[in-house]
């Protein structure tokens, strides 16, 4: 039986300070897949609680120092939980779940979660 760890990271500020300067671009879920050995982190864009279609999903080797591919999905509006189960990954993003074959990356279905205002 394949083993699938799911993370979740959590964090509290809007923006992360970094250099000298607020960044409005910062890793939010995570989920590892051990049959590959990767982790899949979400990144939020802006405001996590309105749509940016700037945010996106990067892959990460298992030490999670060294990026396998910084855009492995884009066009995200605010993903935030992630889950892996049967080679498709399992997004949240904002008001919808969204389905993705992680081999071809093609979106596969989405799930509407309802009409959310959350400005």
């Amino acid at each position: 039986m394949k083993f699938i760890h799911i993370f979740s990271f959590l964090f509290f500020a809007n923006f992360v300070f970094a250099q000298g300067e607020i960044v409005t671009e910062y890793p939010y879920g995570m989920a590892y897949e051990s049959a590959k050995d990767v982790f899949y982190v979400s990144h939020i864009a802006g405001d996590p609680l309105k749509k940016n279609p700037n945010a996106y999903i990067s892959t990460f080797d298992n030490s999670l120092r060294n990026i396998k591919e910084k855009y492995f999905l884009i066009g995200l509006d605010a993903p935030r939980g992630l889950a892996i189960l049967n080679n498709r990954l399992f997004v949240c993003d904002l008001n919808e779940i969204k389905i993705y074959d992680l081999e071809t990356k093609e979106l596969l279905k989405k799930i509407n979660l309802g009409k959310k205002d959350f400005s």
